[in-house]
C-alpha cells in the first residue's frame, strides 16, 4: 500500500500544486502508524527504504536522483509522520476511526504541524545536498507544504477505518456511506465540476463551487459521508483541472481543495457529534421515562395493597367500637369511643376513596351501565350520610327523585358522594344542602347545592383525593363537571344522544 501510494505520488509530480512525490505516503504513513500493531508500525520505513534497491524501484518505475535519496528522504518521512501519529495516539489520546469534533481537530492540527516540518526539513536536505538553490527552495515550499498537508488531511479519515477492518479491529460505530449514497456523490460532484470546467474560461473563482458537494453531505450526513466527499473531491477535480488548463491555472486549486477539506472534515464531525448527543438525549428520555412509568405502577400496586390490607381491619375496629358505643351508653366512657368511632369512619371512608382512585387510575374499572331512578341514588346517600347531616342540624333536600337514568350507577354513586361529604364538613349547623337531579343541556345534571361562604378554590381544596375520583369517574362517564361557587357536580349525556 505504501510503495503503491509512492508511485501514485511520483506519476502526479507534473502537477505542480503536489510538486512534492511525498505527498501521498505523508498521509498513508500517518495512518498505518495509527493504526499498525506492534512492529507492523514500521512498515511505512521498511517499504520507503526498498526504494533503495535499484530492483525495486525498476518494478514500480520509479526515478530517484540516487540511491542514498530514497533512504534520507524514507527516515525524515517516518520520523515526522511516524511521529504525529504517536503524539495524536499518546499524548491527545484520540479515538480510532476518527468521528468527532475534537479528534478531527487534533488530526488537522497534527497534520498541518508535520507538513511545516516535513517541508522545512525536505527542502533544507535538498540545499544542503546542492539539489536546489534556497531561492528555488522557497519558491516550491508552499506547493510542497500544501500537497504534504492535503495528503496528510485526506487519507487518515478514509484510510484508517479501512485497515482497521483489515486487521480485525472493532471499528465501533462507524458506518460506510451506502454504494447509492458514493454514486450520489460522485455524480453530483462531477456535475458540480462539468460547470466549474465550462464556466472557468468565463472566470477562474468559479472552481470554488466545488466546496459545495462537500458541505452539503457534511451538513446533512455527518462525518463518514464528509469523508468520503472530501475524497472524492480531492481525487476528481485535479483531474479535471489538468484536463481542461495548464499547470499554473491548476495551482489555485491547492489552497481550495484544503481548505474545502478541512472545513468538509470539522462540520462533518460537529453534525455527527450532534446527532450523537441528540441519539444519547433520546436514550436518556426514554429510559428516564420507563423508571418513572416502572415506579408508578409499583406506587399504584402499594396502594392497592395497602388499602386492601387495611380496610378489612378498619372497618372491623369501627364495627366493634360503634357495638362498644351502644353497651357503654351513658357512660364515662362513651364520648371517647364515640370519637374513635368516628376517627375509624374517616379512616374506612378514605381507604375506600383511595382504592376507587387506584382502580379508576389503574383504568381497570368496567363500566356497569343500568337503568335506575334517582331515588335508588338518594336512598344509598340517605343511608350513609344521613346521620351525620341529623348530628350537625343540617337538612338535606332531595330534588328529582323519579327522574329515570341509565349510567353506571357506582360511578354516579361515588361523584356524589364526595360532593355531598364535602358539603356537610364545611356547611355550618343549621344549614341546608340540595341534592338534585334535573335535565340540563344536553344530558343530566347530578348535583350538590350548599350556601358555604367560599370561593370554588376552597371547595375544591378540601374535597381531597375525592376530586381525583371525581374527574376519573367523569371521563369514563363522558360527561361534564360542574364546578359553580356553590354547586358542583356532573352533567352525564343522555342515552344514545337522546333527551
Amino acid at each position: 500500500m505504501w510503495l503503491a501510494s509512492f508511485r501514485l505520488g511520483d506519476f502526479l509530480t507534473f502537477f505542480r500544486t503536489y510538486s512534492s512525490t511525498w505527498f501521498l505516503p505523508s498521509g498513508v504513513t500517518l495512518a498505518i502508524v495509527l493504526v499498525a500493531p506492534g512492529w507492523m508500525k514500521i512498515s511505512p520505513l521498511v517499504a520507503n527504504l526498498l526504494l533503495a534497491f535499484p530492483a525495486v524501484r525498476w518494478v514500480l518505475g520509479v526515478e530517484v536522483e540516487n540511491d542514498y535519496e530514497p533512504v534520507i528522504h524514507g527516515i525524515r518521512l517516518y520520523l515526522v509522520y511516524g511521529g504525529a501519529a504517536l503524539v495524536l495516539t499518546r499524548l491527545f489520546q484520540i479515538d480510532l476511526p476518527f468521528r468527532s469534533l475534537r479528534d478531527n481537530q487534533w488530526l488537522i492540527a497534527a497534520a498541518l504541524g508535520a507538513a511545516t516540518i516535513a517541508t522545512t526539513s525536505g527542502i533544507g536536505l535538498h540545499i544542503l545536498a546542492g539539489n536546489m538553490s534556497l531561492a528555488e527552495g522557497l519558491s516550491i515550499a508552499a506547493s510542497w507544504w500544501l500537497g504534504d498537508a492535503i495528503g496528510a488531511i485526506v487519507v487518515p479519515p478514509l484510510l484508517v477505518p479501512v485497515l482497521m477492518a483489515g486487521l480485525g479491529l472493532s471499528v465501533g460505530g462507524w458506518q460506510w456511506p451506502k454504494p447509492s449514497a458514493l454514486a450520489i456523490q460522485s455524480l453530483s460532484l462531477a456535475l458540480v465540476l462539468s460547470a466549474c470546467a465550462a464556466a472557468s474560461t468565463v472566470h477562474a473563482n468559479f472552481w470554488y463551487l466545488a466546496i459545495i458537494p462537500i458541505l452539503i453531505f457534511a451538513l446533512n450526513r455527518g462525518y463518514s459521508h464528509a469523508v468520503t466527499a472530501v475524497f472524492l473531491t480531492n481525487l476528481l477535480s485535479p483531474l479535471v483541472v489538468l484536463t481542461i488548463a495548464d499547470a499554473n491555472e491548476a495551482m489555485t486549486m491547492a489552497p481550495l481543495l484544503l481548505t474545502a477539506s478541512v472545513a468538509g472534515l470539522l462540520i462533518g464531525a460537529a453534525i455527527s457529534d450532534r446527532n450523537a448527543v441528540l441519539e444519547g438525549l433520546e436514550e436518556t428520555v426514554a429510559l428516564r421515562t420507563q423508571e418513572l412509568e416502572e415506579a408508578y405502577q409499583a406506587q399504584r400496586h402499594l396502594v392497592r395493597t395497602i388499602g386492601h390490607d387495611l380496610r378489612q381491619p378498619v372497618e372491623a375496629l369501627r364495627h366493634m367500637l360503634g357495638t362498644l358505643k351502644r353497651q357503654l351508653r351513658g357512660s364515662a366512657a362513651e364520648v371517647p369511643v364515640e370519637q374513635a368511632r368516628v376517627l375509624s369512619t374517616l379512616a374506612s371512608e378514605m381507604l375506600t376513596k383511595t382504592l376507587t382512585y387506584a382502580r379508576l387510575d389503574a383504568g381497570k374499572h368496567v363500566l356497569q351501565i343500568t337503568d335506575f331512578t334517582a331515588d335508588t341514588l338518594f336512598g344509598r346517600l340517605e343511608a350513609v350520610f344521613g346521620p351525620l347531616a341529623r348530628r350537625k342540624a343540617i337538612t338535606i333536600e332531595w330534588e328529582g327523585s323519579h327522574t329515570a337514568i341509565r349510567s353506571d350507577e357506582g360511578l354516579i354513586f361515588q361523584v356524589l358522594a364526595n360532593h355531598l361529604d364535602n358539603a356537610l364538613r364545611v356547611s355550618p349547623a343549621g344549614a341546608s344542602i340540595a341534592v338534585s337531579v334535573q335535565a340540563e343541556g344536553e344530558g343530566i345534571a347530578l348535583s350538590v347545592s350548599d350556601a358555604f361562604e367560599a370561593n370554588t378554590t376552597a371547595a375544591e381544596g378540601a374535597a381531597g383525593l375525592g376530586m381525583s375520583i371525581i374527574r376519573h369517574a367523569s371521563t369514563l362517564l363522558g360527561g361534564q363537571l360542574i364546578s359553580e361557587r356553590n354547586r358542583r357536580g356532573i352533567i352525564i349525556p343522555y342515552p344514545d344522544g337522546g333527551s
